[in-house]
């Protein structure tokens, strides 16, 4: 197992609150979910047309949310969000094909009041790092599953992660599996990690490690844990709601073909 490493809170409002309008200026009153849903939307397409963070503070509509409300306001009202929620909740979840497929690694999660959540499992082989690969089989096809065919030898990684959306990214979860088909009969991860794992206002992520669960046979898992609080963590300590999540990423041989070697990686949330 890794050694746990506690993930610094990080705080954005230098990203998504500054501006000129002064606070005597803002509304006292909450924020109302309309105005938040129709803001969400254009959100949404910003982010799935792959628009950067932080240039998403120059929509027009962000800028006048912003600008409308009080910055503590905000931050309780997303600490409400249905995506806010989501792995608060006793629901494991399983990349399915329920979800929207926006790729052949994605799937966008809407809740009704406008936030979101994005999954994704990308599959690269280590000497392309630049591409995916598949056999044309769309994956998260009802199990969250991508197929894939390789030669004997032939090194991978798979990065799994999730994010979760409430007006910036509140949270950002991954679950990195290195791993090399070493034979027909044996996947042999080599390393896990958790690069990317960060946490803003109002959420803290902490006390992530990630394992190898079961290794060198037709199946390989990798496991990843994290620590999510609704608020601050403080020498060690949660101030907030808290969950522990796990990350599930199984690598199976699932056939062979003369010198192709068939598997698949089907990746999990639990709690």
């Amino acid at each position: 197992m890794k050694k746990i490493f506690l993930l610094p809170f990080l705080v954005l409002t230098s990203l998504f609150f500054q501006n000129d309008v002064s606070a005597n200026e803002m509304s006292t009153e909450d924020v109302n979910p309309v105005e938040y849903k129709e803001m969400m939307d254009i959100v949404k397409r910003e982010v799935l047309k792959g628009v950067e963070e932080n240039e998403l503070e120059k929509i027009p509509e962000v800028q006048e949310f912003k600008n409308t409300y009080k910055e503590e306001k905000i931050f309780e009202f997303v600490g409400n969000t249905e995506a806010y929620k989501m792995l608060n909740s006793k629901n494991d979840i399983e990349l399915n094909s329920q979800n929207n497929i926006l790729g052949y690694q994605k799937q966008l999660i809407e809740f009704e009041d406008g936030s979101f959540a994005i999954l994704e499992s990308k599959t690269t082989e280590v000497s392309d790092l630049n591409s995916a690969f598949n056999l044309g089989v769309t994956p998260f096809s009802g199990t969250g599953t991508e197929y894939f065919n390789t030669k004997a030898g032939k090194s991978f990684t798979n990065d799994f992660s999730y994010s979760y959306w409430g007006l910036w990214k509140v949270a950002e979860l991954h679950l990195i599996t290195n791993f090399t088909i070493e034979n027909s009969n044996k996947v042999k991860i080599t390393s896990t990690d958790h690069a990317g794992t960060k946490a803003y206002t109002p959420s803290t992520v902490d006390n992530v490690s990630t394992s190898i669960i079961i290794n060198n046979g037709l199946d390989a898992q990798s496991r990843g844990s994290y620590r999510k609080t609704n608020g601050v963590v403080i020498d060690g300590f949660p101030i907030g709601a808290t969950r522990y999540i796990s990350f599930n990423t199984l690598i199976r041989i699932h056939a062979t073909s003369g010198s192709d070697i068939y598997f698949y990686v089907q990746n999990s949330i639990t709690e």
